[in-house]
C-alpha cells in the first residue's frame, strides 16, 4: 500500500501586488521512498512467471531462487537493490528486461507472456535499457583504489556473437574467439574490491586489445590517440594486468613472462580470474552469450545502428552486475 501525502504548511513572505500577507499554503512533502526487500522481488518475479502463491510457498527458497535465475539471470537481492536505488524504474518494466536479457526472446513470444504489444516491448526494453545506462557514469569509476595498490586492476577484451553487418561487409568483424562476426569491449576490474573500473566499447571484434588501450594505432601516431582512452587514465605509480594481447605498454601494463617468479605467476593468474568470472556472468545471459545479437534499436541505422543499441544494452547489463557484486560477490578471492 502506498504511504498517505504528508503536508507542510509554509507561506509566502513577498505576495503578489494586492494581496495581503502573509499567505499561507499547504505544499505535499515528497512521497517517502518504497524500499524493496529481497524477499518481496523474489515474489513479485515468480507471481509475473505466473507461479501462484502456494506453488512458491510449498517449494524450498533454494528452489525459488533457482527459478527466479533461471528466468531474470541475477539474484533478487540484486533486483531488490537495483529498484531502491533507481526508483524511477517501472517494477514490471526492468523484470520484463531482465528476462529479455536472460532468455532473448522475440517480440512476439514476449508477447504472450508479458501481454503488450511488440511494438510497446520494444519501447519499453530500450527505455529501461537508457534509464540504467545513464548510471553508468557514477558506478563504473576508475579510481578510489585502495592505499598502496600497484597492480589496481586487470584488463581484457571479452567479445560478444551478433549478426552478420548486411549494410558494411567487412573482415573488421571478425572474432576469432566465434569465427563469426562480433563486437568486442575493453573492461577492467579492480584486484583487490569487487568493482568494475572500466568498461568501454563496442569496437568491431578484430580491432587489437592494446589498440582500443591506447585509443589509437602507432602507424598514426600517439598525437591522433583518444584523451578519452584508459591509457591516459593509469598514472605512472599504478599498473594493470593482461594477458598477451596487452603487450606493448609495459610502464602502465604488466604481463606474465618466462622470467617470473612462479609466485607471481600465479598472483597475476588470478588476478584476470577475477575478469574471466565476470564475463561469464555476462555470457550466463542469452542475449550476450548465446544468440547472436540480432537488434538494431526502434530507428534501424544499419551497423551503426546495431553497435549502437548492442552498447546501451551493455551498459545497462554493466549497471546491474556492479549492483550484483555489491550485493552477492565476490568475483574471484585474490
Amino acid at each position: 500500500m502506498r504511504p498517505a501525502l504528508t503536508f507542510t504548511t509554509t507561506y509566502i513572505s513577498k505576495p503578489p501586488a494586492g494581496v495581503p500577507s502573509p499567505i499561507f499554503v499547504l505544499l505535499p512533502n515528497p512521497r517517502p521512498l518504497e524500499m524493496k526487500f529481497s524477499d518481496d522481488c523474489l515474489q513479485k518475479g515468480l507471481n509475473l512467471l505466473r507461479y501462484e502463491d502456494w506453488e512458491i510457498d510449498r517449494v524450498c527458497d533454494r528452489t525459488n531462487h533457482e527459478r527466479f535465475a533461471a528466468h531474470y539471470g541475477f539474484s533478487p537481492a540484486t533486483v531488490a537493490a537495483v529498484l531502491n536505488d533507481n526508483q524511477q524504474l517501472d517494477e514490471e518494466n526492468f523484470f520484463m528486461t531482465l528476462s529479455w536479457w536472460k532468455i532473448y526472446d522475440t517480440e512476439h513470444r514476449m508477447n504472450a507472456r508479458w501481454k503488450l504489444h511488440p511494438e510497446t516491448i520494444r519501447d519499453t526494453l530500450e527505455d529501461v535499457c537508457k534509464q540504467l545506462a545513464k548510471r553508468k557514469a557514477d558506478k563504473i569509476v576508475f579510481g578510489e583504489f585502495a592505499p598502496g595498490q600497484i597492480f589496481v586492476a586487470s584488463l581484457d577484451c571479452v567479445h560478444f556473437k551478433v549478426q552478420e553487418f548486411g549494410t558494411d561487409p567487412s573482415s573488421k568483424w571478425y572474432s576469432h574467439k566465434h569465427n563469426g562476426p562480433g563486437l568486442t569491449y575493453l573492461m577492467a576490474v579492480d584486484t583487490v574490491k569487487d568493482r568494475i573500473v572500466w568498461a568501454e566499447g563496442p569496437f568491431p571484434a578484430a580491432t587489437h586489445d592494446i589498440t582500443i588501450f591506447r585509443g589509437g594505432t602507432v602507424k598514426a601516431g600517439k598525437e591522433t590517440w583518444r584523451k578519452s582512452s584508459l591509457y591516459y587514465k593509469v598514472n605512472e605509480e599504478q599498473r594493470l594486468v593482461g594477458d598477451s594481447g596487452l603487450v606493448g605498454e609495459p610502464n602502465k601494463i604488466s604481463t606474465a613472462l618466462g622470467g617470473h617468479a612462479p609466485l607471481t605467476k600465479e598472483l597475476f593468474a588470478r588476478f584476470k580470474s577475477r575478469g574471466e568470472t565476470l564475463f561469464r556472468g555476462y555470457k550466463s545471459l542469452e542475449i550476450m552469450g548465446g544468440s547472436s545479437f540480432r537488434h538494431k534499436g526502434k530507428r534501424g541505422g544499419g551497423a551503426k545502428g546495431k553497435m549502437a543499441y548492442h552498447g546501451l544494452v551493455f551498459d545497462a547489463i554493466t549497471v546491474v552486475m556492479q549492483y550484483a557484486l555489491e550485493t552477492d560477490g565476490p568475483l574471484f578471492d585474490v
